[in-house]
């Protein structure tokens, strides 16, 4: 995780130098390194420390120089008087609001000044499997903290904590791998913001929260050039296990299992290491198809059922965020959704009382969304799947004519398949998943060659009945119990009692115009994420488009749709100049 020395850096003026020898001295730092009117700052490594703190320059670039400057350091460790000043004064001149790349940088620099190192345990095929922090050679206890740099990783951990899916995707890859190594430094090392953090509350934390923010970091890719060549080494899952095994070995608690909901199955494995099972993991597991699956005599079918054989092993199921996370959450989902604030607040409670009586699964009561079409229902289910870390999908059963959408197609013909349910957990790699069901209310009630579609719905919503769910293609029973089902309608009158008493019914008002207005930058990130742009393609366009004569949000759209292609086609787009 070391850069190397750049072979030619960039010196700024004589004017830039004594500004920031003053904007260093404004700020508290007394050391001689942050006086740039001397030689010296011209010279060797220092030049770095001019560039790692100057503000006009971009966190990446000031991150880079600062990591320049801490390879330096493990070979010239001599060259810096007075250490613990040093480090002092470098947190001082440095922004507050440090970037995770500036932060990680911060942290390697502190290493450097005090002889640790942040190691791999081992590598094998390439990834690392194990994660620990070393002083000469010899692993530093764990809950040792390290002074400036503890408060380092605190900050480090506030914000990934605040952060939102959204967020993390547009992570870069080796921002990624950096902020999952502060991540676990963090539960390590860091002070939990609190007098004492014990070593059962860093384990607790880490397998709740932690391991949340770890799937969504993912660190686990390769990260390739367009050559092909490997360009990082990522961080496995088993580098987690390693710090997960050492909080519970060292604070000497024996470990016990999260509920998955399958009986018989150790989640965590056992105390020691050295007897934890292949495949385990930290988060809670789940086995969708615990049974056989009968052979297929068609080759086809046979290749389709062996698509779907991850299925008959253990899966992850994704974890409830904590409180903290979970207000944030709401508080975002509110401001997109500012006509259904009431909505917003009855689906995140449950959530959170949850959280608060001590669950840890990440999954929801059957939800009924009612409201007129436009309103936002199938963008706001979307949304909600993105902000718990869950994969999605949409399934149209106002438009079914049969079940088979929902239970699969029978084998032997050209068109046989499984759920499209048990494609999304093959897809996600995960037990856990939300499912839309839109416009239920106009599901076709007579179907000829398959059970009824009001029937297959029950069956999905029935807690007993899900976790023994026949598959018509695998034909087997799989346990579709951690998925989250989502449905919605625009009129109540022909849904059945059965159906209604098995959801939460909530309501989306129709949208007022100042509610139109404030959902014009969110309306037009989801076009952008449509026509394949970064998110941010659009910012500041929101403010030539107020006051648009639309009542929907499926009016809007089509209305900035319709503007911003004619604008762009045309090539007169004053917001683009």
């Amino acid at each position: 995780m070391d850069t190397k020395d750049a072979t030619c850096v960039a010196i700024p003026s004589k004017d830039r130098l004594l500004w920031l020898t003053e904007w260093a001295r404004q700020r508290g730092a007394t050391h001689p390194a942050f006086d740039f009117n001397t030689d010296d700052a011209l010279s060797g490594p220092f030049v770095r420390i001019v560039l790692g703190i100057d503000p006009d320059r971009t966190p990446e670039s000031r991150a880079a120089a600062l990591l320049g400057f801490s390879s330096h350091l493990k070979r010239h460790l001599e060259e810096v008087p007075s250490r613990a000043q040093f480090a002092a004064d470098l947190r001082r001149v440095l922004p507050r609001g440090l970037a995770i790349e500036e932060m990680h940088a911060y942290v390697h620099v502190y290493y450097a000044l005090h002889e640790h190192r942040a190691e791999t345990a081992s590598l094998r095929h390439g990834s690392h499997t194990g994660f620990e922090l070393t002083f000469k050679g010899e692993p530093v206890a764990t809950a040792q903290t390290m002074g400036i740099a503890s408060t380092v990783l605190d900050e480090a951990y506030g914000l990934l904590v605040s952060m939102s899916r959204s967020d993390f995707d547009a992570m870069s890859r080796f921002t990624r791998l950096r902020a999952a190594e502060l991540l676990l430094t963090y539960f390590l090392h860091g002070t939990g913001r609190v007098q004492s953090w014990t070593i059962e509350d860093r384990r607790q934390l880490l397998m709740s929260e932690g391991c949340r923010i770890w799937r969504l970091l993912n660190p686990q890719d390769f990260f390739r050039l367009e050559s092909g060549a490997t360009q990082a080494v990522p961080l496995r899952d088993a580098a987690l296990l390693a710090v997960v095994d050492r909080l519970a070995s060292e604070d000497k608690v024996p470990r016990t299992a999260v509920p998955s909901g399958n009986a018989g199955h150790d989640d965590l494995g056992r105390s020691e290491p050295t007897q934890r099972k292949r495949g385990d993991s930290p988060f809670p597991m789940h086995v969708v198809i615990p049974g056989d699956i009968p052979p297929a005599r068609d080759a086809d079918d046979s290749a389709k059922i062996n698509r779907y054989r991850p299925l008959q092993g253990p899966l992850a199921v994704e974890l409830l965020p904590d409180l903290t996370s979970l207000s944030a959450i709401q508080q975002r989902l509110e401001d997109e959704f500012p006509w259904a604030r009431g909505a917003v607040g009855e689906v995140l409670g449950e959530l959170r009382l949850k959280r608060r009586c001590g669950a840890l699964r990440c999954r929801l009561t059957p939800v009924l969304i009612a409201g007129g079409p436009g309103v936002g229902k199938t963008r706001f289910a979307r949304r909600l799947a993105e902000e718990l870390n869950l994969g999605f999908r949409a399934i149209n059963v106002g438009g079914m004519h049969d079940s088979n959408a929902l239970l699969g197609t029978s084998r032997g013909w050209s068109t046989g398949q499984p759920s499209p349910l048990l494609d999304l957990l093959l897809q996600s790699q995960s037990a856990s998943g939300l499912v839309l069901l839109d416009e239920v209310e106009k599901a076709a009630n007579n179907t000829v060659n398959s059970p009824p579609i009001a029937s297959a719905l029950l069956g999905l919503l029935e807690p007993e009945s899900n976790r023994n769910w026949y598959d018509l293609f695998l034909q087997t029973e799989c346990d579709l119990s951690m998925m989250s089902f989502i449905l919605t309608c625009n009129s109540l009158q022909s849904l059945s009692k059965p159906l209604l008493s098995r959801c939460r019914l909530v309501y989306f008002d129709q949208p007022k115009r100042e509610h139109i207005e404030a959902v014009v930058p969110h309306a037009l990130s989801d076009l952008a994420r449509e026509w394949g742009l970064p998110q941010d393609v659009f910012l500041g366009y929101e403010l030539m488009v107020r006051a648009l004569p639309v009542g929907s949000m499926r009016e809007l759209k089509a209305v900035l749709t319709y503007q911003l292609k004619s604008e762009l086609i045309a090539g007169q787009s004053k917001w683009l100049q």
